[in-house]
């Protein structure tokens, strides 16, 4: 049921405890927990603790409504969710996964993070062909960079939705369409955007897309979001097996059955169930706030950071056009040693991340312009 009333930012800040204490500036790297999901958690445990496994018919609800509430923010059908263990997990499922013959060649950008990196990096021991899309110094790029590189012998294209380190915010629609005309699949990282940009998977024509929980989505580490086009599943060999990857998972008699004929088959055994509970509520919850109004607001308040830190001679890269902006903004202060500089901000209780020589202030929809005002008179 979509939800018409203009969200409460107040009371969903006081959601995450962290915020009365720090100025956060950190969702990029590893998010605080809301409340919320810290309680499902903890009362996850306390069942363990009391009644051992007898609420694992709940167990299993739990991962279903995960699926159920990824599908929700994605534009995927729950059948199109696995949950595996992180980023690199996932796109690692589709490195090995896929059948490539010596002389294939596959897309990639510079400045990937290193989870989407070294499983494609890894591929030119089987003959595959890396072939790389030269960027700015801001990260971009565009469909047409892309095109340029794509020729006849070209099976994947795999980029970041938002870099990690500028928050440049790739066009996955435009890239979508052409990779889609040409045949080529189309592999995307969304761990810097999803839980805070607008994302339609089916719209922007992304064959496979994965993102951990810690980040944007205030889950809890060690359980990621992976989906994987309906269409595409027996394309891709699961590059491990398990009891969980069985059509019917709890049938130990059955020596030789089929594989699950949705996304779980790449789930290989038991999952981290407590991690499961906080996962469900952190979906929920940016499900039930909404990600249009997230966005908008995450555009307003990085709007105001990057005006007021140019403002002070700050270097800062954001982009102020189209959709190439994030929830990241990153920036350096002449004279300044960026990681001295993040330190001195920590005993302040500003929290942001050096990347390279520059500042990464990671901006969500719970922060509100008390915390820009405190980071600005910190500096």
């Amino acid at each position: 049921m979509k939800n018409n009333t203009a969200p409460d930012w107040p009371a969903l800040r006081a959601l995450f405890p962290a915020l009365k204490e720090y100025a956060y500036f950190g969702w990029a790297a590893t998010a605080p927990l809301s409340t919320c999901a810290a309680e499902a958690m903890t009362q996850h445990v306390a069942e363990m603790r009391d009644h051992g496994s007898l609420h694992w018919r709940d167990w299993y609800r739990t991962y279903d409504a995960v699926r159920d509430e990824a599908a929700r923010l994605t534009g995927a059908t729950a059948d199109e969710i696995a949950l595996l263990k992180n980023t690199g997990e996932g796109l690692s499922t589709i490195a090995s996964g896929l059948d490539w013959k010596p002389g294939e060649n596959l897309v990639l950008p510079r400045g990937e993070f290193p989870a989407n990196l070294y499983p494609w990096l890894a591929l030119r021991e089987r003959g595959v062909v890396v072939r790389r899309i030269e960027t700015d110094a801001e990260g971009r790029f565009t469909a047409d960079d892309v095109d340029r590189q794509i020729d006849d012998r070209t099976r994947l294209v795999a980029l970041s939705w938002v870099n990690y380190s500028t928050g440049f915010r790739a066009d996955l629609p435009s890239i979508g369409a052409l990779c889609r005309e040409r045949g080529v699949f189309f592999c995307v990282d969304v761990i810097q955007g999803l839980g805070v940009l607008p994302l339609d998977v089916v719209e922007a024509k992304v064959d496979a897309a994965c993102a951990d929980g810690h980040k944007w989505l205030c889950a809890p580490e060690g359980l990621a979001v992976f989906y994987l086009r309906r269409e595409l599943q027996d394309r891709v060999r699961p590059i491990s097996l398990g009891w969980w990857s069985a059509a019917l998972p709890a049938r130990f008699d059955l020596e030789d059955q089929p594989l699950a004929n949705t996304a779980r088959r790449f789930e290989c055994g038991t999952l981290p169930t407590t991690n499961a509970y906080g996962l469900r509520e952190a979906l929920a919850l940016i499900n039930q706030t909404g990600v249009a109004p997230i966005a908008e607001r995450v555009r307003m308040l990085t709007g105001k950071l990057a005006a007021r830190l140019r403002s002070r001679g700050a270097l800062v890269t954001r982009a102020e056009g189209g959709n190439e902006w994030s929830g990241i903004v990153s920036f350096a202060i002449p004279g300044r040693d960026a990681r001295k500089l993040v330190g001195d901000l920590e005993e302040k209780k500003i929290v942001l991340s050096p990347r390279g020589d520059r500042l990464r202030a990671a901006v969500h929809a719970w922060n509100d312009e008390s915390d820009i005002e405190r980071l600005l008179a910190a500096l």
